[in-house]
């Protein structure tokens, strides 16, 4: 805009020149107003060209200006990130501080009721074993009381032959033993059926000499009268799958429900399929 001002300005110098040179057609006052006007015109144009470098200039700082307000308001934007970061990094330290001396805490105040039971019990090494035994018997009381009831397992076992053979033991043997076969199936899934339950004297003496006078293997180291079987005391089982025995031996889980119900396992002497109940007769 400066610039163009100054044409127009030279413009009507010029047009302002040329008038007085016509009022003055003398050769010295022609050249006069000649030099005069060339003289003035460079002068305008010399002041136009700084008016434009100073409004570039001005422009230029302008835009340094921007450029430096820009920087700033950068430089706050990164000022105000750091300073939330810094402030979220310290939340969480102070509540990482607060759940330390929380748990501190709650151990010392632990450490403190022990120490002060030990201080007013004076708690020796044989009290402490008592406190031990009474909290295994209240375990052992718990897990009783959610064993289902032998009650519920009496009356006749899931095989009539096993049934028939029980009810030829001792009175007082009969229901254990159905108890035994009636809970193995109910808690282990596995199907018992007794063998052999009472044994007459004769029988037991037959069985005796097998392996010895007559052929067959040695089954039994008892004579007549000397076997609980004589008595109706015991019994001789076998695991059954599809109808049929499966000569193994017994699960130490088998006879672990035997034994809470008073019968002894045979395993102890190697016969595993025998259990016995009490002592024969002297």
């Amino acid at each position: 805009m400066n610039f163009l001002k100054g044409i127009d300005g030279m413009k009507a110098f010029r047009a302002s020149a040329m008038k007085k040179a016509v009022k003055k057609p003398t050769k010295q006052g022609l050249r006069y107003s000649m030099n005069d006007r060339e003289s003035t015109l460079m002068k305008y144009m010399s002041l136009s060209t700084k008016n434009t470098n100073e409004s570039q200039q001005i422009n230029y700082m302008q835009g340094q200006g921007q450029d430096h307000e820009q920087e700033h308001e950068h430089q706050a934007d990164e000022q105000q990130d750091n300073y939330d970061n810094g402030w979220n990094f310290f939340e969480r330290v102070r509540k990482l501080l607060s759940i330390v001396r929380k748990t501190a805490s709650n151990l010392i105040k632990k450490v403190l009721e022990i120490g002060k039971k030990r201080a007013e019990n004076q708690l020796d090494e044989h009290e402490l074993e008592e406190v031990e035994e009474e909290e295994e018997q209240e375990q052992e009381q718990e897990q009783e009381e959610t064993t289902p009831e032998n009650d519920d397992f009496t009356g006749n076992t899931w095989d009539p032959v096993t049934t028939e053979r029980i009810a030829s033991l001792a009175p007082h043997v009969q229901e254990p033993a159905t108890i035994f076969i009636n809970r193995v199936e109910a808690e282990l899934g596995i199907q018992l059926r007794v063998m052999s339950a009472h044994r007459s004297f004769e029988e037991q003496d037959a069985l005796y000499e097998q392996g010895r006078t007559t052929p067959g293997k040695i089954v039994t180291n008892a004579q007549g009268g000397e076997s609980h079987h004589n008595y109706g005391l015991a019994i001789d089982v076998v695991i059954m799958e599809n109808g049929q025995p499966v000569w193994e031996p017994i699960p130490e889980n088998v006879a672990q429900i035997a034994q809470e119900l008073g019968f002894r396992w045979g395993a102890e002497w190697d016969d595993p399929a025998h259990f016995q109940m009490g002592e024969i007769p002297s």
